[in-house]
């Protein structure tokens, strides 16, 4: 007997649509801009300070478009620059992640899947609520431009191919790390038959370039070698089993729990070369940002998008997956706490986004809290997903 989907993606559809539009509403009335660095923040007060010609430290004197280009009109506000761009990046993110869906999904996308996607990366507690209340970031215009480099490559047109390329010097000079995930699985593609040695060769030499010039910009003081910085947070993640549970509580989150469908279904992955593809480079993305500063759980929201599509491309592919995906769905919302308000101190702010550096055993409690109330869900998800359950769905019936 097979579980009718249809229902199911529309009821969800229909919740996570109206809980996406009420916690933005909430946190738009709410949410209070932090009261750190004059609003700017503390990464961001670097890149307040960027607008203003001014040298600043690295790794921030890389990530140089955004504060460029507010500098080309609100140089006297930077806040309010950083404001109306964060505000396009996020439309862009939006769109960018329902393009590449189109672009991967094995048939027309249903409105419903749509409604769905576009309403978890809102609630994606790394998109509009941390712009509410810290907007002088660089995350947010890197996850569109990286999402939309994947759909190009995967579009191949001649169109396509130039716009990957502008997005690609874009992706470099807003987040650095990118341009060498990028090379890498631009040969990844070729491998798999995706794309040419050419095109290969091009978006390396492009990348390379772009990363030269990012790490030869001025700088007021130069930042400990990358190897120190990974070591630094690689020991500092295993030093203590708390440590350990929390860097992966971080990883989970910062992905979303979403994330195990294509991990439990990845036979179904395997079948589709562009599939594998993303999850490539979801996975570089998280090899290079793991142990990459302190805010792995924010760093990481590129690779949770990326396989938040590939996850809903399986559901198009195989619907009998829908209700785990539901499932799977709830509980990262509920780890995500959309209603939670932060600051403006940064105290309060640090207590729901700073999971580095408050006390373990705050984060701790937080951890126990969110397992509890997510494992029945989960489990169900799991159980659901796994092949053997797939199988029994394919057998008939002999009622």
């Amino acid at each position: 007997m097979t579980v009718r989907t249809e229902p199911i993606l529309k009821v969800a559809a229909m919740t996570f649509g109206a809980l996406s539009v009420l916690t933005t509403a909430w946190q738009l009335v709410h949410a209070q801009a932090l009261e750190v660095g004059q609003g700017c923040g503390w990464d961001g007060s670097v890149y307040c300070a960027m607008t203003r010609g001014e040298l600043v430290i690295e790794p921030y004197n890389r990530r140089v478009l955004l504060p460029w280009l507010t500098s080309l009109f609100s140089a006297g506000d930077p806040l309010a620059g950083f404001r109306v761009l964060n505000a396009i990046g996020l439309v862009g993110l939006v769109a960018a992640v329902l393009w590449l869906l189109r672009v991967v999904a094995p048939s027309q996308v249903p409105r419903t899947v749509m409604v769905l996607i576009g309403s978890l990366v809102v609630l994606n507690p790394w998109t509009v609520h941390i712009y509410l209340t810290y907007p002088v970031l660089t995350d947010f215009f890197s996850a569109a431009l990286a999402i939309a480099w994947c759909a190009t490559t995967l579009r191949r047109t001649r169109r396509a191919d130039i716009l990957g390329f502008g997005f690609l010097v874009c992706l470099g000079l807003t987040r650095e790390h990118w341009s060498a995930v990028a090379a890498a699985a631009a040969w990844v593609a070729v491998l798999l038959g995706l794309r040419t040695w050419r095109w290969a060769t091009a978006s390396s030499a492009l990348s390379l370039a772009v990363l030269v010039f990012a790490f030869t910009r001025p700088t007021s003081l130069a930042a400990e070698p990358l190897t120190s910085v990974l070591l630094l947070w690689a020991r500092e993640s295993v030093a203590s089993p708390e440590n350990f549970t929390r860097l992966v509580f971080m990883v989970l989150t910062g992905v979303g729990l979403v994330c195990l469908l294509p991990l439990l279904r990845l036979s179904a992955v395997r079948q589709d070369r562009r599939l594998l593809w993303l999850c490539a480079v979801a996975l570089g993305n998280l090899a290079a940002s793991l142990f990459a500063g302190g805010d792995t759980d924010r760093i990481l929201m590129p690779t949770g998008l990326i396989l938040l599509v590939v996850s809903v491309a399986l559901v198009i592919r195989e619907p009998r997956l829908a209700l785990p995906w539901v499932l799977l769905a709830m509980a990262t919302v509920m780890t995500w706490h959309p209603w939670a308000l932060v600051g403006p101190d940064g105290a309060s702010w640090l207590s729901f986004y700073g999971l580095r550096i408050e006390p373990i055993d705050f984060v701790m409690r937080r951890i126990a809290s969110d397992a509890s109330a997510v494992a029945v869900p989960v489990i169900m998800a799991i159980l659901l997903a796994l092949p053997w359950y797939a199988a029994q769905e394919e057998t008939p019936d002999p009622s």
